[in-house]
């Protein structure tokens, strides 16, 4: 488990062929989510907000995981060196700050997920810098373990009964909002 747990932490290219090849076979052995899978994604709260005001469109994409795959993520802080949230924009700066002292979490559901989800590894994501691995996991740091990692290259709608919850340092959680299909937004709760 140790040696899982080191690569894990490496980008794809600091690994052995060796090392790649184990960790390649662990990553195909975890099923890829269908459309009864809970999926969730963190965002900033800044983003959250423009979701609740209808700002942002009802459409979710990028790096996303399976809701259960972070049952051992409990407070901000968790969510952001278990999924490696401490990554520089192009711009130099970052986007997530724990000083926010919370974070939104989109949870959902969608029947577009068997054919647009895909594990980010190879290709353009590539080019994408460490702290993301192009491993199909997230590095984890700080005590935290990383997690299966996907992603939506493609956005896809929100459905009924979609959640933003507001993820707290203190690891309490408050539900932000539920989407609702026919106004097409979230309504604050």
């Amino acid at each position: 488990m140790d040696d899982f747990h080191y690569m894990m932490q490496k980008h794809a290219n600091a690994l052995t062929p060796n090392e790649i090849k184990k960790l390649t076979r662990i990553r195909k052995a975890i099923p890829k989510p269908d459309e009864n899978t809970l999926m969730q994604k963190v965002v900033t709260k800044e983003t959250m907000n423009r979701y609740l005001e209808g700002k942002y469109t009802g459409e979710v994409g990028g790096s996303v995981a399976i809701a259960s795959d972070t049952k051992h993520l409990k407070t901000f802080e968790d969510y952001y060196y278990g999924l490696r949230l401490d990554y520089k924009l192009s711009n130099g700066k970052y986007e997530f700050y724990l000083e926010e002292g919370s974070c939104g979490v989109i949870r959902f559901k969608s029947t577009e997920i068997p054919d647009k989800i895909i594990i980010p590894k190879g290709g353009t994501f590539d080019e994408w810098n460490y702290p993301f691995t192009s491993t199909g996991f997230t590095s984890g740091n700080n005590g935290r373990l990383g997690v299966p990692e996907w992603n939506l290259p493609e956005r896809i709608k929100f459905i009924d009964g979609d959640e933003i919850w507001e993820v707290f340092n203190d690891g309490t959680q408050r539900l932000r909002g539920v989407y609702n299909e026919d106004l097409g937004k979230f309504i604050s709760k």
